[in-house]
């Protein structure tokens, strides 16, 4: 997609290939400012129970193979 410019010569057009960045900004703010109002949600958490720990002596004798 490019933009149509009338040059001096009459009948001639250039045609300019530019990316247009405005609606590539206006995306990236509204992303920016979901993320933002988001953010206090994702961190609540859940309280949960973890199993305690045990010591068990292992065997530490060598095996011939």
């Amino acid at each position: 997609m490019g933009i149509r410019y009338a040059s001096q010569q009459e009948g001639e057009d250039r045609l300019i290939a530019e990316i247009n960045t405005t609606p590539l900004v206006d995306v990236m703010l509204v992303l920016l400012i979901i993320f933002l109002i988001t953010i206090p949600v994702v961190n609540s958490s859940i309280a949960v129970t973890l199993p305690r720990e045990q010591n068990l002596k292992q065997d530490a004798t060598q095996e011939n193979v």
